[in-house]
């Protein structure tokens, strides 16, 4: 699967990749002033429990911001410290968002040397040039959202899980360790990984460094005392609340069949309002919603034959895999081991019974889009249909480079106008 790097146009493209990535981010700070439309109630609250913290109020210290379900709480304070430290090396709540930007900026770095140390180039370019340029991936990069931290962490949990499966006795297990313990403080989206993790881990029965793996988890443990001594100073109240969690199967969960699909795409009415409001914005950044329509058709499209030339990959590496899962994983362990990390949590969420929302899945980025960028790269080695699907790709690409800026200045310009009142910080700090 892995191909040696050759030519000089890989570090020059790379290079060229994070500047566009990290533009494309800075636009929904400046221009789109870091606002989300159903992120913004989150986000204030999220700035309200950072400023409880720089107060040094006690139950900010150990809870975080975001929920857990109706009666609890996640266990604290990472989350509401990175916000705090942002504002404090920002002077306001920006200088979090623009933290959250460099994060996640340093994710495209990140899922570069996933694909490279995987699946090889230049599937590798691809895979950065998505998570540079994707709306999703650029949208989930510029507010003050706890899920969009995740990206970043799954993206170092992955690279660390890779050189585990691939040695025996990896010091690189303390971060696994310690990642698993670090997550859950951002968004409990992780939970749904751990199948994933036990499953790679016993298929390329790799020795494991226990030293190492203890001391990872010991100091993630240490992370949580804080929430310890809170919860012991409150009779555990927010522990039990954690547990309450509400019955039943619900069909939501099903959603997550489509995540892979609807994250590769340009297709993003859930940003806005309504679907006058959506049209607005296509009417506003295409000059004609027809223009946006198609972009969104052909970038679903796009995804689609992506996903299923990846689908025909990883079910050729699966072959003799019931018979002999770990000689069909020694075999091909590289499109495996990023197909199980997809695939697993995908099917557990899906499973689970409990409503899915796509931000669960962006912890799955760096893992996702390196499968897509080995997709696109298999299909544009085809002497038939390579031209023509190159370019499609090309078109699509082009498309979310002008769409999301646009995007963001529109944003910028309905918040300015006033009408209705749109409550970003900038706003808020006006009133």
């Amino acid at each position: 699967m892995k191909e040696p790097i050759k030519g000089p146009c890989t570090p020059a493209g790379l290079f060229l990749i994070l500047l566009l990535g990290l533009g494309l981010r800075l636009a929904g700070l400046v221009w789109g002033q870091g606002y989300s439309y159903f992120g913004q109630g989150a986000a204030m609250e999220a700035y309200s429990v950072a400023v409880d913290y720089a107060r040094g109020e006690a139950k900010a210290g150990y809870l975080g911001q975001p929920n857990y379900n109706s009666h609890a709480k996640l266990p604290g304070p990472l989350w509401a410290l990175l916000c705090f430290a942002g504002m404090r090396f920002g002077g306001s709540i920006e200088g979090a968002i623009l933290v959250i930007i460099l994060l996640n900026t340093a994710t495209i770095y990140l899922t570069y040397l996933l694909a490279e140390r995987t699946l090889g180039p230049p599937g590798a370019l691809w895979a950065a040039l998505f998570a540079g340029t994707l709306p999703f991936a650029v949208y989930y990069s510029v507010s003050i959202y706890n899920p969009n931290v995740m990206p970043f962490l799954g993206g170092l949990f992955f690279l660390a899980l890779w050189d585990v499966v691939q040695r025996d006795r990896s010091p690189h297990i303390f971060w696994v360790g310690l990642l698993l313990l670090v997550m859950p403080q951002f968004h409990m989206c992780v939970t749904m990984v751990l199948p994933a993790v036990g499953l790679v881990l016993l298929l390329a029965a790799t020795r494991l460094h226990v030293l190492w793996l203890l001391a990872g988890l010991v100091s993630g443990a240490f992370l949580y005392l804080p929430y310890v001594r809170g919860e012991m100073a409150h009779g555990w109240q927010n522990t039990l609340g954690m547990l309450s969690s509400p019955g039943g199967y619900r069909w939501g969960g099903l959603k997550a069949l489509s995540a892979p699909l609807s994250l590769l795409t340009n297709w993003v009415p859930q940003w806005t309002r309504s679907a006058d409001a959506y049209r607005e914005l296509g009417r506003a950044c295409f000059g004609s919603f027809g223009v946006f329509l198609a972009l969104n058709l052909l970038s679903a499209v796009v995804a689609a034959l992506v996903l299923a030339r990846t689908f025909c990959g990883v079910k050729a590496a699966m072959r003799g895999f019931w018979r002999s899962p770990r000689q069909a994983f020694k075999r091909s362990p590289e499109i495996l081991f990023l197909a199980i990390l997809v695939g697993v949590p995908i099917l557990c969420a899906a499973g689970s019974g409990k409503n899915f929302r796509s931000h669960y899945a962006i912890i799955l980025f760096p893992a996702l889009l390196t499968l897509a960028g080995w997709g696109v790269a298999q299909w544009t080695r085809s002497p038939r249909t390579g031209r023509f699907f190159l370019a499609a790709v090309m078109v699509v690409a082009c498309g979310n480079v002008w769409f999301i800026p646009a995007m963001f200045h529109y944003q910028g310009a309905c918040i300015q106008r006033g009408e209705p009142f749109i409550c970003s910080f900038r706003n808020l700090e006006a009133v």
